[in-house]
């Protein structure tokens, strides 16, 4: 079953016409996609932080609504990277170039953080690009 960091990468892919390849797993560790970019190729691995017992504790169920978190920031993001290096270096050892791609299912409110839409009229390239389009 496909994650769900997954399911949104090969959206993304395909509607922006990128042609992958989810790489087979094997015995060694591996990436996961292999995609085609402008004649050349790049190499993905995708980690998920999907869970963590610390994240969202309701501490006192007469305001459930407020949460605490206790952990040490950037400790998700550190440990994806370390259980990352074989994937990585399985491209790097090809001299393709390879990116770890990291999907923030914990958080939402930070997971959208810097891809909300911006206004009309910004010199951002994403507000530059949509505003030619239009």
């Amino acid at each position: 079953m496909k994650t769900k960091s997954e399911i949104l990468f090969e959206g993304f892919l395909t509607a922006n016409n990128l042609p992958f390849e989810k790489i087979q797993e094997q015995t060694t560790r591996t990436p996961d996609y292999r995609i085609s970019v402008g004649g050349s190729e790049i190499i993905f691995e995708l980690k998920e932080l999907a869970a963590d017992k610390n994240f969202g504790v309701v501490k006192d169920p007469a305001y459930p609504h407020i949460k605490s978190n206790s952990r040490t920031l950037g400790d998700h993001v550190r440990r994806r990277i370390e259980s990352s290096k074989k994937q990585i270096q399985f491209g790097a050892k090809q001299k393709i170039p390879s990116v770890l791609l990291i999907y923030n299912n914990i958080d939402p409110v930070f997971q959208s953080f810097g891809t909300e839409p911006m206004v009309r009229g910004s010199n951002a390239p994403w507000a530059l690009q949509s505003s030619m389009a239009a």
